[in-house]
């Protein structure tokens, strides 16, 4: 092989252990799309599920949240899954609203007055273990959880907490969305990530406990519901949001993916979203997998890791590109050995013939020989 064949031959081997290290990088970036390697504490596999809806459709609101949490629940009760500890859980949800835009406002009390800060901030309502699926980096004070006994605390962006109060250090302050006073219970800081800050809103965020957005006079509607659900089969914890919504995953006949594009809401496994096969599917779909037909509208971490998707699927193809070339490489170097080799299999074979054929001339000769001199002997006695 010429120098400088060997050359490119090392730079695209070089090239591919780049390229599989930012892969992984990618890959691991994004928390909200880890939660299932989080939670797994022993020999049970698990996988993180998420289904968006369209506003009014199958599931529209949290006590549709609670029916699908529900059957989820009865599904592996029925398949044996308990806590192998008192009090443990098997599996774990959250699930969010549609951002909504509201008004904010702070009370002064030296002034009496209600100062109007922004009329641009984004609303999301949580619930379940909302920030254990998204464990954005704490600034200051703590996360909110759905079992507190009130619902009037929030958690502020950074952004956020400068346009209300003009600081970080907040917690314990109160604002005022939509006639309903909040609590500052935190200020978060978003993922430090590319693509979270191509896909975050431009406005500043706040999030509260999703019973209050009736009482603040916002969207209820539900967007996201997420899962950690053991799976100890592939597709397994897919197959039971596919079955609630009707599609017969048990009928080999019945094409799911076909199925799954007449429900209204979109299911994504997570977990899997960036293994090789998957990126291969991405590959051979290339730009309709990118394409939504459903009027959904995605959160922003969802929308992240569908650019790292892009992403990892454009260096999946270079990679592939840059194995085939060191393959075909392999090959003709491999070829060209053997074409300029000074055996041949030929003489090899002769060689082997001749050898054998001999040892056995030389073997018939010596038994005959020795069968007549035993002939011999017996005629003289």
């Amino acid at each position: 092989m010429k120098k400088k064949k060997v050359v490119l031959f090392g730079a695209a081997l070089a090239a591919i252990a780049g390229l599989s290290c930012f892969s992984s990088a990618l890959k691991n970036e994004l928390v909200s799309q880890n939660m299932a390697e989080r939670w797994e504490s022993d020999e049970t596999r698990y996988s993180q599920v998420s289904v968006f809806m369209q506003p009014g459709s199958e599931l529209s609101g949290a006590n549709d949240a609670l029916k699908l949490r529900e059957y989820i629940d009865t599904k592996l009760k029925s398949e044996s899954y308990t806590p192998v500890n008192e009090g443990a859980k098997v599996w774990i949800d959250a699930y969010s609203s549609c951002m909504s835009t509201a008004n904010a406002s702070v009370y002064d009390v030296e002034s009496g007055k209600t100062d109007f800060c922004s009329s641009d901030i984004n609303i999301i309502g949580t619930g379940g273990e909302f920030f254990d699926f998204h464990p954005l980096e704490l600034i200051s004070g703590n996360y909110i959880y759905s079992d507190e006994l009130k619902n009037s605390r929030a958690v502020l962006d950074e952004e956020a907490a400068w346009i209300i109060f003009n600081s970080s250090d907040i917690v314990g302050m109160k604002f005022t969305v939509g006639g309903k006073e909040f609590e500052v219970a935190g200020v978060v800081k978003a993922e430090d990530s590319k693509a979270v800050k191509v896909a975050y809103p431009k406005s500043p965020v706040v999030y509260i406990h999703y019973d209050a957005l009736e009482e603040a006079g916002l969207d209820t509607s539900l967007l996201c519901y997420e899962s950690v659900i053991p799976n100890p089969v592939s597709n397994y914890a897919k197959n039971i949001f596919l079955e609630y919504y009707g599609i017969d995953t048990m009928n080999v006949q019945d094409d799911i993916q076909s199925a799954e594009e007449k429900i209204s809401s979109v299911i994504v496994d997570n977990t899997n979203r960036y293994k090789a096969s998957e990126l291969f599917n991405n590959l051979k779909s290339f730009g309709k997998n990118q394409v939504v037909s459903k009027p959904i509208a995605f959160p922003y971490w969802e929308n992240s890791a569908r650019v790292n998707e892009a992403w990892l699927t454009a260096v999946f193809f270079i990679i592939l590109l840059l194995a085939a070339y060191i393959l075909i490489t392999v090959i003709i170097f491999t070829a060209k050995l053997y074409l300029n080799r000074k055996w041949h299999l030929k003489d090899y074979i002769e060689k082997l013939t001749d050898k054998y054929t001999y040892k056995k001339k030389i073997s018939d000769y010596i038994d005959v020989e020795t069968n007549v001199n035993s002939e011999r002997e017996k005629k003289y006695e």
